[in-house]
């Protein structure tokens, strides 16, 4: 039996025989059956590109080929140079491109659709692993190492597995017509898209890759412009779809681009893995410093006036406003009901205003430099929005119009604040999002949607017509590209709500129009249902993504020194094995380290807080109800529980993880190239065990959802240090501006009375620096989603922190601890602890 390394050495080899004998085989079988031949009456497939689209198989084959090569005569080039296991990516290569073969076998030649789907699924699934190496790869370092290699290997395997998933929605849908006996109705066909469109999105936006966002722009461009003829109604849906595929193309194009810049900006600003740029940096309007006071309640009384005037005028126009939206008849303009919304508005704006004015402190200002201006500002959109509506009833199109666009520019400003001042938070905060953000969100997105229903409106106007079906729909894709960055870059899900409320509206419409636009009609419905569709899905991506998104990893051994360093938890800097010859980390004879440590892991925030400690201040770890002083100088006992196994650097002779003393952290420091000072121990030693006993408050919160009053304390068995190995949902909360990375990264296991092991996930962030107030460090804790447990218990916490809250009478319909937030809970800040630095010793 061949050795593991023998094929190692073969599958480059390999895999160039394969790709030989595809290139000779897609020439018999890359041909279509005639429809004469066809096992069903269904030889078309709606929503299939135009022909010349499956050219893009020539490039394909020519990069694959390439490829191959690379792999085989320039392996420095290659992918699979960098993988961890490049026998097995190799392999993966290889039994795609093998099955790939077969489905041209089982499709064109013997005519069984539905086992080729089957065959085309699997290849798809086997080039994955593949693909995600890349994706990952290009997320830790958001641009290519090497276009060389970009362009020689890297890229063959991106457009292969775009069109394969562009291909095996097709296939898909061949499969539902064989067993529907018929074509299918437009829904089907557009799920299809909304899915292939989805796909490319969640590429471009969450894996930085152009080429799969590029192929389904090709795919969906060479819908659009396909000339066919199909039976009966079915031709109708071939149009409508044609029309969707307008749509789609350009919203995905928008956004490549849109993501090329952001990356390019991202880059040039220093938001590298390394370079933590704060969200504050790019505000506007920066939070409330400690130089500035608060104004009174002149500014509020003024805007409440002002928001009092305006409910009493929308009453009185409210139905000569449903008259003129029917009146001036656009082919975007939505249903009735869909005005309705209004009423939430002003519901929520009133909420705005009473908490401005009895709750000042909690109001949507409270923490602005500019209050006055930004309460002026909202008290000038309730200006504008009498004048607009007064305007529009009055039949003063134009100037309706104008007004409009003042009064998006006013929403503008505010809508801007809020979203900065959300993102510099480290915790979110509920009520303050639903009393003040929520309004100016949910407002600034229905203006903007009624935006461009009031410019169609201008320009039909002053042209005395409808406008052609294509300005429509760019009225569409630019409404559809807007909420697709409120949701990505703006972390607002509520802006595409209210598109996706606007876009149903408009595709449910049903109103008289002359019989040459009848057709132009159900076009732009089609569109309008086609953009909801995929603004539904890219938010339910984003939620999973936000916050139940992370993933198991394989737990390694940690040596007797790293233990030593990181005791009990203790984030510490992981040193990479280094080559002879190689310089060496300071403290170990060299003179420059590869890798500077101070830019690494909690010892450069436990250095600085201990800087601050030795001028004169002080440190706390702060909740909601409690200050905890940390003032050890010896080595102490945990309140943590050790389980059965005992390392190293653990005397053994205690229940509980024991911290290390101010001696053994000092020498660890020195043996991982730091040059810490003696004088600062104390302090850093303190700072690591209330980290380390904060950190252990929050496991238990977690597990006292799984704790009977009668079970033990569960014990942490071991955990393990990953300071430069960010967990997924860190690394997408940066990406999409939510959150810095986290500086340091943990796993705990923690072991329960039934010998269940359960991981859980630290991250520990640095707080946001402002002036006059000390340095803070944020723990967030959950567990790992590497269990069904793990899963349900996010869940669970999703619903008890931040829904529940919201639910009226929750001590009758849930118990008396629902009514009332526990100790426990209530002694953290949204689930995240802070340790601060205090100046006031």
């Amino acid at each position: 039996m061949p050795s593991s390394a023998t094929i190692a050495d073969a599958m480059p080899w390999v895999n160039a025989a394969v790709v030989t004998v595809m290139l000779v085989a897609s020439a018999s079988t890359s041909s279509p059956p005639s429809h004469s031949v066809w096992p069903n009456n269904t030889p078309e497939i709606p929503i299939a590109p135009a022909p010349y689209a499956f050219l893009i198989w020539l490039v394909i084959f020519t990069l694959t080929a390439v490829h191959a090569i690379v792999d085989c005569f320039f392996p420095l080039y290659s992918v699979y140079k960098t993988a961890d296991n490049p026998t097995f990516l190799r392999i993966c290569f290889a039994v795609s491109w093998t099955l790939n073969m077969l489905w041209g076998v089982l499709n064109n030649r013997w005519l069984w659709i539905n086992v080729a789907t089957v065959d085309l699924l699997i290849s798809l699934l086997a080039v994955a692993p593949i693909y995600l190496f890349l994706t990952r790869e290009s997320l830790d370092s958001r641009v290519p190492s090497s276009w060389r290699r970009y362009v020689a290997s890297a890229l063959a395997i991106r457009m292969y597995f775009a069109w394969m998933c562009a291909a095996v929605v097709l296939c898909f849908t061949m499969t539902l017509q064989d067993f529907h006996g018929a074509y299918l109705p437009f829904g089907v066909y557009a799920m299809m898209l909304i899915l292939l469109v989805v796909v490319a999105l969640v590429g471009v936006m969450y894996g930085n890759d152009p080429v799969i966002g590029l192929v389904v722009v090709w795919a969906l461009v060479g819908l659009a412009v396909k000339k066919s003829t199909l039976p009966g109604d079915t031709q109708t849906t071939l149009e409508w779809l044609q029309a969707a595929a307008v749509v789609a193309a350009p919203v995905v194009g928008v956004m490549i681009v849109i993501s090329l810049f952001h990356r390019y900006v991202a880059d040039r600003l220093g938001r590298h893995n390394d370079s933590r740029l704060n969200a504050g940096d790019l505000e506007m309007m920066k939070p409330l410093g400690a130089f500035q006071q608060p104004i009174g309640y002149g500014a509020a009384a003024t805007e409440s006036r002002e928001h009092g005037l305006r409910p009493a005028v929308n009453i009185a126009y409210a139905k000569y406003f449903v008259l003129r939206a029917r009146e001036y008849e656009t082919l975007i303009s939505p249903a009735s009901f869909a005005f309705t919304i209004w009423i939430l508005i002003y519901a929520l704006e009133v909420v705005l205003v009473l908490t401005d004015l009895l709750y000042p402190d909690s109001s949507f200002y409270a923490d602005a430099t500019q209050p006055t201006q930004l309460r002026a500002t909202f008290a000038l959109t309730c200006v504008l929005n009498i004048a607009w509506l007064i305007l529009y009833v009055k039949r003063h199109v134009v100037a309706a119009t104008v007004m409009i666009f003042l009064l998006w520019l006013a929403l503008l400003v505010l809508y801007v604040y809020s979203v900065n001042d959300r993102n510099s938070r480290a915790a979110f905060d509920w009520k303050l999002y639903v009393c003040s953000e929520l309004p100016i969100a949910m407002y600034f997105a229905w203006v903007t949607m009624l935006g461009f229903v009031h410019l169609a409106i201008a320009l039909q106007d002053s042209r005395h017509a409808f406008l052609a079906v294509a300005t429509y729909v760019t009225h569409l894709t630019t409404v559809t590209v807007l909420a697709l960055l409120a949701i990505l870059y703006a972390q607002d899900a509520i802006f595409g709500l209210v598109a996706i409320w606007y876009l149903i509206a408009v595709s449910t419409k049903h109103v008289k129009l002359p019989a040459d636009l009848q057709a132009g009609d159900m076009a732009v419905r089609a569109c309008a249902g086609e953009a909801a569709g995929i603004l539904g899905a890219v938010l339910v991506v984003t939620f999973l993504a936000m916050f139940l998104l992370d993933r198991a990893t394989e737990e390694t051994k940690m040596t007797v020194e790293v233990n030593a360093a990181a005791a009990a938890g203790c984030p510490h800097h992981h040193p990479t094995s280094a080559p002879a010859g190689a310089a060496k980390p300071s403290g170990v004879g060299a003179s420059a380290p590869q890798e500077k440590p101070e830019n690494c892991g909690f010892g450069a925030q436990m250095m600085t807080i201990a800087q601050h400690a030795a001028s004169g201040g002080a440190w706390e770890v702060t909740t909601d109800r409690s200050t905890v002083r940390g003032l050890s100088s010896s080595r102490q006992t945990s309140s943590i529980p050790k389980g059965e196994y005992t390392p190293a650097h653990q005397t053994g002779t205690q229940a509980h993880w024991e911290y290390p003393s101010e001696e053994m952290y000092f020498k660890a420091m020195q043996r991982k190239g730091w040059d810490p000072d003696a004088a600062q121990m104390k302090t850093i030693v303190a700072i690591h065990n209330t980290v380390n006993e904060q950190t252990w408050h929050e496991v238990l919160k977690w597990e006292a959802m799984h704790a009977s009053p009668s079970a033990k304390v569960p014990t942490l068995k071991r955990f393990i240090g990953k300071p430069r190995d960010y967990s997924p949902k860190a690394r997408i909360m940066n990406m999409l501006g939510w959150s810095v990375l986290p500086f340091d990264r943990h796993d705990w296991i923690v072991e329960r009375e039934d010998g269940t092991e359960v991981r859980y996930v630290i991250d520990f962030y640095s707080g946001q620096p402002e002036p006059g107030k000390p340095l803070s460090v944020y723990l967030d804790v959950r567990p790992a989603l590497d269990s069904v447990d793990g899963f349900l218990d996010r869940l669970r916490w999703q619903f008890t922190d931040k829904i529940q809250p919201l639910l009226p009478f929750r001590g009758v319909f849930m118990g008396k601890d629902a009514a009332e937030r526990s100790d426990s809970a209530a002694a953290s800040t949204d689930g995240r602890s802070a340790v601060i630095p205090r100046k006031d010793a």
